[in-house]
């Protein structure tokens, strides 16, 4: 099976979204497994205080599907692998995963064109 983390899209990529404002209903949350790491779960799992608070940081983690109904129909909008590595649309940058390469489209969206998240 195919783990969880390289099917959505990375911790650095969630953040982001998160800082451009980007408010997205998941699946999968990268939250703080609490001793130090980061771990991806369904938000269910992330764990609760006695006021029903969260107690970690989390954050969306869309995956790849998710990502394909965000990004709007554009022009060589679609992902697909040179060897070992994932792109999107005509971006030349290379990227470990499909979900990655989905989410820096996105991203870049946003940051770059009047694209509302």
């Amino acid at each position: 099976m195919y783990p969880q983390e390289k099917q959505v899209c990375s911790l650095d990529q969630a953040k982001k979204l998160v800082e451009l404002g980007a408010v997205l209903d998941t699946e999968k949350y990268w939250f703080d497994d609490l001793g130090g790491g980061w771990i991806v779960g369904d938000a269910e799992e992330i764990p609760y205080g006695d006021l029903g608070d969260r107690l970690c940081a989390h954050y969306p983690a869309p995956n790849v599907a998710e990502l394909g109904i965000l990004l709007p129909d554009i022009e060589n909008g679609s992902s697909y692998r040179k060897g070992s590595k994932w792109y999107y649309g005509v971006n030349p940058e290379p990227f470990e995963t499909e979900a990655n390469a989905r989410c820096s489209a996105y991203i870049w969206l946003i940051k770059n064109t009047d694209f509302q998240p």
